[in-house]
């Protein structure tokens, strides 16, 4: 009941947001959404880690941990993302924020797909690994994405860096 009323609010606001896609309740997890457009293109949107506590959160820690030391995998992505190829014939993009980002850019690093990440986290595994079709935007006080990277693998994405508004 509590997982349907979490789709039911994530479909609100993406009504609300006028995001023109609709979450396949069939294929989305409480780690992603497949969102399916009114062209049929296929998203899948990944979240980052959940703050507070609970078996979530703590799976979420140790995935970032696994980041960190460069062993993640995320056997539940892949068979997702090869559910929604099934379905679909394909993925169009993968998304996703922080830890969400590690497992789009995952995703887009096994399959080719496009990525767009926003702050991700990113770990020697993902940044071993050749990303052409990667777009990430990063805020200046992140530093997850920030620690990741380090001067010397900007080059290998296309970054855009997004200065905070600041108050007048």
């Amino acid at each position: 009941e509590a997982l349907r009323n979490d789709f039911d609010a994530a479909q609100e606001l993406l009504d609300e947001r006028n995001v023109g896609a609709t979450s396949d309740r069939e294929l989305s997890t409480q780690e992603s959404l497949v969102l399916v457009d009114e062209e049929g293109g296929v998203t899948i949107a990944y979240r980052g880690t959940e703050p507070g506590t609970g078996k979530a959160n703590l799976e979420d820690i140790r995935n970032d941990a696994r980041i960190a030391f460069g062993t993640e995998s995320f056997p539940d992505s892949e068979a997702q993302y090869e559910a929604a190829v099934a379905k679909y014939g394909q993925v169009d993009e993968v998304t996703g924020y922080s830890l969400g980002g590690n497992r789009a850019l995952t995703m887009s690093q096994k399959y080719g797909t496009k990525a767009t990440l926003f702050n991700p986290w990113l770990g020697p595994k993902t940044l071993g690994e050749e990303s052409p079709n990667v777009k990430i935007y990063r805020t200046t006080e992140d530093y997850a994405t920030a620690i990741g990277m380090g001067a010397r693998n900007l080059d290998r994405f296309d970054v855009d860096t997004v200065h905070p508004i600041q108050e007048v």
